[in-house]
């Protein structure tokens, strides 16, 4: 309030308003529409349109009071209406009342057996004095988290495998580093490749594998950015001795498939290397080269990484996968927005800046966000999404009731999931300084960091670090878990999305390959050009040959030391023999481990 009758404190109110930083009043802003934002999103998130068909038609935010009680009695009608015993609580005057409103979902359902309509009702909690929820009678007050932006990694962990990890509001995508010995041809040689699998739905996959089941196999290497490089040889008699030292020739399990990369893009791109040994490990002794461009195959292929050598199993893996990436997801990631328009660009992004995102320092605050209605959702969308993949796993035989049973929830689950919350607690003020409730703070939550895997979170992620500087303060802690929860400085800037810095995500890749594909392309046209000289117009220039040469190999030259990458990067391998040759280097079981192996799985 400002003095109107003491000039002197009229002087001294407009001096501190000029000259003092001001508190952000964003950390002190809660409100109704963010949590109901968040529910629509991630609602809109687990939409379905292939053998079972869930579209949101519309939302409705219900507020009036006896609106919302008569709804939520005629709904507990319809529960009990099959228990004659049970009482309806809504037909009395409930002296622990809750301060809710609804929001009213309508879908459109469709199934092999018919289509229908359906409406769900979610109870949502009201903001309440400034910041608070009242369920039951009691007054609760929630927390910020404090997550990532968008990945981290396991670089401070004590495991052997390195690994990226995404955390979408369905699962966690993990990208892991290893290495393979591939066979060459020729010659009789192992070449170490690196490979980058993901573990996504508790199952180990190379990634390039998704990109050629949903692409095809030219699409895909196109969609990939090497499509000029990958070759795949049905006949290698004509192979002279030159291509010999320009190309690396891989055997495959068939006899019939040999595949070709340069040699400088192959020593060069770790994830060309990746897509190589991809390629080698989904063909079969019995696999034929026009296989590999049907994309019947690469489907039948990815079922069969999931037990079911079957197009229609490989195509709703592809349906999942694609669902786990959400619209909070997306809208959170700072990249520019061709690169994220879908998982699989993600995936692209994960393994091409796998390098960057591996040295990202997982203690910094730059890199990490604060969020609470995104919390609040994903309470929710976690008994909807299990619903719906269950569903899922029913492929065409999903019926209109499984998909009712799957989204059909209690209205007030999100108000009992809230209460048992450990980032929403209790109102246990003694004075009126309620503003500190409101920049309260935690790391740990809804699968933070250790939560739910019984491990103890080492001490370094309870230090200070110097990106807490002018960003939570460094005299609050908490007595019982010191280091995982405080309050937050209320001078601190806060940006879209929640936010702490404006820090993009690294993605340089694509202008680094593209140079080095330039150069090579340049290089390998210019020698086709004297070559063509020398044999159809008989005009030969040594010296220009020479120069055209001695460039390749300085570009051949500046290969990477592929055959110490398992050194380099710690990187344990056992080998697995395969057919003629093959052979693949693996370092850990088909299973994920638990979450906890991050500094902030959330």
């Amino acid at each position: 309030m400002i003095p109107q009758k003491n000039p002197q404190a009229m002087i001294l109110h407009e001096y501190n308003k000029t000259h003092r930083e001001q508190f952000n009043q964003k950390l002190f802003e809660r409100s109704n529409d963010d949590i109901i934002n968040a529910l629509k999103d991630v609602i809109r998130s687990c939409q379905r349109t292939s053998h079972a068909v869930i579209r949101v038609i519309q939302f409705e935010v219900i507020e009036e009071y006896d609106k919302v009680q008569e709804i939520l009695r005629r709904s507990e009608d319809e529960r009990l209406r099959k228990q004659s015993k049970k009482v309806n609580v809504y037909n009395y005057i409930d002296l622990k009342d809750s301060d809710i409103l609804l929001l009213k979902v309508d879908y459109y359902i469709k199934a092999k057996d018919g289509s229908d309509t359906l409406t769900v009702y979610i109870a949502i909690p009201r903001i309440v004095d400034k910041y608070y929820f009242r369920i039951s009678g009691n007054t609760y007050y929630a927390m910020y988290q404090i997550v990532d932006n968008s990945t981290y990694n396991n670089s401070m962990s004590s495991s052997k495998k390195q690994s990226v990890t995404l955390k979408t509001m369905f699962m966690p995508i993990r990208i892991y580093r290893e290495t393979a010995n591939l066979s060459l041809k020729f010659i009789n040689k192992h070449i170490k490749a690196v490979a980058y699998p993901s573990i996504i739905f508790s199952k180990k996959l190379n990634t390039a594998k998704y990109m050629f089941a949903k692409f095809g196999f030219v699409n895909a290497l196109n969609f990939l950015g090497v499509l000029d490089c990958i070759y795949v040889c049905k006949d290698t008699s004509t192979v002279s001795e030159n291509d010999k030292q320009i190309y690396y020739y891989f055997n495959t399990p068939s006899s019939d498939i040999v595949i070709r990369i340069p040699m400088c893009i192959f020593d060069n791109d770790y994830y060309a290397q990746s897509i190589i040994t991809t390629i080698i490990e989904s063909i079969h002794r019995d696999t034929k080269y026009n296989d590999l461009y049907d994309n019947q195959f690469w489907l039948a292929s990815l079922g069969g990484d999931f037990k079911n050598f079957d197009p229609v199993k490989g195509s709703a893996v592809l349906d999942s996968l694609e669902y786990v990436y959400d619209i909070i997801t997306y809208n959170n990631i700072r990249l520019p927005e061709e690169d994220k328009q879908t998982i699989y660009h993600i995936l692209r992004w994960m393994c091409r800046e796998f390098t960057q995102l591996r040295i990202k320092d997982n203690l910094n605050l730059s890199f990490k966000r604060i969020r609470i209605a995104e919390y609040i959702a994903s309470l929710y969308v976690a008994k909807l999404s299990r619903g719906i993949y269950r569903i899922s796993d029913l492929g065409d035989k999903v019926t209109l009731k499984n998909i009712k049973k799957a989204i059909n929830i209690l209205p007030l689950i999100l108000l009992h999931q809230i209460a048992k919350c450990n980032l929403v607690n209790y109102k246990n003020s003694v004075s009126d300084l309620d503003s500190v409730f409101a920049i309260k703070y935690s790391y740990k939550g809804i699968s933070g960091i250790g939560d739910g895997n019984g491990k103890s979170v080492p001490d370094i992620y309870r230090m200070i670090h110097p990106s807490h500087l002018g960003r939570v303060d460094l005299d609050t802690s908490s007595a019982s878990d010191p280091g995982m929860s405080g309050i937050l400085c209320p001078l601190s800037d806060i940006y879209d999305n929640g936010m702490m810095s404006e820090v993009d995500e690294p993605n340089d890749w694509q202008n680094d390959y593209n140079q080095m594909m330039d150069n090579y392309k340049k290089l390998m046209g210019l020698k086709e050009i004297i070559q063509m000289e020398k044999e159809v117009m008989k005009i030969e220039n040594p010296v220009r040959e020479e120069m055209i040469t001695e460039s390749i190999n300085i570009l051949n030259g500046l290969r990477c030391p592929i055959q110490e990458i398992q050194n380099d990067y710690g990187l344990p391998s056992v080998e697995v023999p395969l057919e003629d040759g093959f052979v693949i280097c693996t370092e850990y079981s088909d299973i994920a481990e638990p979450y906890g192996d991050s500094p902030l799985d959330y």
